[in-house]
């Protein structure tokens, strides 16, 4: 049985096509991650100003979502650097670089979330 050839293995026009293909499903779920990971800003900002008993709860559960997400956009660019263009293919190239930027962004906010909840869980840990 003839398992998926490795992208080395296709016709250079295939994976040409594939990897663009590929760069564009990465970019996707990176616009995606992005609009997730502001979603998670937004709601940390709401629970730190609520004054119930369960805004510790919820900020940990917020934590670990953020943990999750940053794996997988972590992934994204595992796969991205997967992808070769050959320096003929100037536009792909470029491309790639605009989506590493992309999901590099969005890391980068997500760890502002994760700091955000960090600082203020060891402040209110000390109010106790």
């Amino acid at each position: 049985a003839q398992g998926v050839q490795p992208p080395a293995a296709r016709g250079e026009h295939s994976g040409q096509e594939n990897g663009e293909q590929d760069l564009q499903n990465i970019e996707a779920k990176g616009t995606e991650a992005e609009n997730i990971v502001r979603q998670l800003g937004q709601e940390i900002s709401r629970v730190k100003e609520q004054s119930s008993e369960s805004r510790v709860e919820d900020l940990k559960r917020l934590k670990r979502e953020c943990g999750m997400q940053g794996e997988v956009v972590m992934k994204y660019l595992e796969s991205l650097d997967q992808l070769r263009f050959t320096e003929e293919m100037v536009e792909a190239r470029a491309s790639r670089k605009r989506v590493a930027n992309l999901l590099n962004r969005v890391l980068d906010i997500n760890d502002e979330n994760i700091q955000s909840i960090s600082t203020f869980l060891s402040t209110q840990s000390k109010d106790l």
